[in-house]
């Protein structure tokens, strides 16, 4: 299944957070609870951007809700949602991130249930390399068979992977990240040799084969910036005041990204992929990502 239509070309997509777009009781919720809102256009490299859709947050959901709407429709067409809210404190801890995509109608008939999800996103808590900085994330088809319980969600039914992607590590410093289609089920820490499902390892034109998008970082904090504010907001627990420096990163740091999703591929899902990473990082702020 696919979100939205094929991309006719390799399509280059801005990914932009919104603050200060929404009116500061929007704003408010950004630092309450997460809420996070985004606008995708593609570039036009001969004239203006032309939209595409957007990604607005709901100002107090537990479960993190996002709203993906086209471009002159009246209504979402889907909802991104959390597996669990943010009131869970164990499943804050334990677990993965997980993410479900689900047809707006269920949202708006109140009947939610994991089987109505279209895909299921997950990002485990850490990632590959040193100091497993590399994210991994992946996605399945449907509720992906995942075991659940009142502490989160551990593991997914591996053959129900259709996507796979991860970010670059320590030694670049960077968000840039990588999408790929098919069971993946890991990747070399320099991103050149893959291995599959089934225990066949893949590279070169083979691994290439599988892309299907990237994305990179082109506005907003730097990850090493990242880093060294988290190092300084550790140090800033002793004395009480590493909440004034969340808070100010929440109210002055606007991520933008760059998302190119290659012909044929699905760009409404890759870019809900980029807002599911973006808030995640957010929501893993002064705690290791």
């Amino acid at each position: 299944p696919m979100l939205g239509e094929p991309a006719k070309d390799d399509t280059i997509l801005q990914f932009n957070e919104l603050i200060y777009d929404k009116g500061m009781g929007k704003v408010l919720a950004r630092l309450l609870v997460h809420r996070r809102d985004y606008a995708v256009e593609a570039v036009n490299r001969d004239g203006p951007n032309e939209p595409k859709f957007f990604i607005d947050g709901e100002s107090w959901s537990l479960h993190g809700r996002m709203y993906i709407m086209q471009v002159g429709e009246q209504e979402p067409a889907f909802v991104i949602r959390r597996a669990y809210n943010y009131l869970n404190p164990v499943a804050r801890m334990i677990g993965q991130y997980t993410y479900r995509i689900i047809p707006f109608k269920y949202e708006r008939e109140g009947g939610y249930a994991p089987e109505h999800a279209i895909f299921t996103v997950t990002k485990d808590r850490f990632g590959r390399g040193a100091l497993w900085l590399h994210e991994e994330w992946r996605v399945y088809y449907g509720d992906g068979g995942c075991s659940r319980a009142t502490y989160g969600v551990l593991s997914c039914r591996q053959r129900q992977q259709v996507y796979y992607s991860i970010s670059e590590g320590w030694s670049r410093a960077s968000w840039a990240t990588t999408f790929y289609k098919g069971n993946i089920r890991s990747m070399s820490g320099d991103h050149r040799t893959a291995t599959l499902d089934d225990g066949t390892i893949i590279q070169g034109d083979e691994l290439l084969q599988h892309e299907v998008a990237h994305a990179k970082k082109t506005g907003g904090p730097k990850r090493a910036l990242r880093w060294a504010v988290d190092i300084l907001g550790a140090l800033l627990e002793a004395t009480g005041t590493a909440n004034l420096l969340q808070t100010g990163a929440t109210l002055f740091w606007a991520d933008v990204y760059d998302v190119t999703a290659y012909k044929g591929q699905d760009s409404m899902l890759i870019s809900s992929l980029a807002a599911m990473q973006d808030v995640t990082r957010d929501l893993a702020y002064l705690r290791p990502v």
